[in-house]
């Protein structure tokens, strides 16, 4: 099931297919992942503070990540595709949006699509990404404003810094990138991270409760009473080795789960793109990109990456765009 070289170790995936499998079957996993943790949580804490953990980690996720995702655009330039006096770089990003939002409409006739926020970010680091997000304070919002605020959030941004390296290349077009990104909001990718927050949030309390009742277990225990001093070890040691087992549990479900998730991700956007006919700029992009990537990002394995290979995805972009050639031809 898995290769035997350490430096491209990854489940099987030859195909969009293969993708779209294992995109399920992750969040299969993390699903049954939830929940017998909070088995394990019921069984040795009791409901109380089993809902506890959950509704701690339910609300780190809805109240706190829209603060942070709010602060992060703040410094940024928004971009709309209606403005006509857009110039330089925030002119070419709205044009290439605009193109397509329309292409969508035009393969998918008759869906509804929500329009993300774009934005332009001034830094020279090379990159481009996709936000979305839970909004609880939309209502408070949309009365200090006088304007409709969404209770879901989608953001696009791109960094200056890309800009200036496709320009460098042969001036290539972001359309592909953009494309990509479009991808993971349509797709919906930032949900599949809510389930992995889950588990981490649980495995967090359970982990912090177990070291409470580890020291409740030591106030109880008279110092002078050497069978208790015997018993208290042997408890210490017990809920030493529960601890040390849920920070392992939770660095392999970070490692492996959470990083193939991420990975399955980028796959599913770059078939995205393809749809919207924009394989060749990304493949152009993605070479680009690569050509900037640090001597770490290169050697690192890619099981402890959030993205494939640059070649491996090329590679299944090309097999995308094979399979919509041979679906378009009578």
């Amino acid at each position: 099931m898995f290769s035997t070289n350490i430096f491209s170790m990854d489940l099987p995936m030859n195909s969009i297919d293969d993708v779209k499998k294992n995109k399920i079957g992750v969040i299969a996993f993390q699903i049954i992942a939830v929940m017998a943790l909070g088995a394990l949580s019921y069984s040795t804490f009791g409901l109380y503070h089993t809902l506890y953990a959950l509704m701690k980690g339910a609300a780190s996720i809805l109240f706190l990540t829209p603060i942070f995702g709010g602060l992060h655009v703040m410094r940024m330039e928004s971009i709309s595709t209606e403005d006509q006096s857009l110039k330089g770089y925030q002119r070419q990003v709205s044009d290439a949006y605009k193109n397509l939002l329309k292409t969508e409409k035009e393969i998918y006739p008759g869906k509804e699509f929500t329009q993300p926020r774009l934005y332009l970010d001034r830094s020279s680091t090379i990159n481009a990404y996709a936000m979305s997000y839970f909004n609880p304070y939309a209502a408070i919002q949309s009365y200090y404003t006088g304007k409709k605020e969404p209770y879901y959030v989608e953001v696009i941004v791109v960094n200056e810094g890309l800009l200036k390296k496709l320009e460098q290349n042969n001036n290539i077009s972001v359309s592909g990138i953009l494309a990509h990104e479009l991808g993971h909001i349509r797709n919906k990718d930032s949900l599949l991270r809510y389930l992995p927050a889950a588990v981490d949030s649980l495995l967090t309390v359970i982990e912090n409760m177990l070291a409470a009742k580890q020291k409740e277990n030591e106030k109880k225990q008279p110092n002078n009473e050497q069978p208790n001093n015997e018993q208290r070890k042997k408890d210490n040691q017990n809920y030493d080795l529960k601890r040390l087992g849920l920070y392992v549990l939770k660095s392999s479900v970070n490692m492996f789960v959470n990083l193939f998730a991420s990975r399955v991700c980028e796959y599913m956007a770059d078939n995205y793109a393809v749809e919207l006919g924009e394989g060749e700029s990304l493949k152009s992009g993605l070479k680009a990109i690569e050509g900037n990537s640090t001597w770490l990002a290169k050697y690192t394995p890619v099981l402890l990456s959030t993205h494939p290979k640059t070649d491996e995805r090329i590679k299944m972009i090309d097999e995308s765009m094979r399979k919509k050639e041979q679906a378009i031809r009578p």
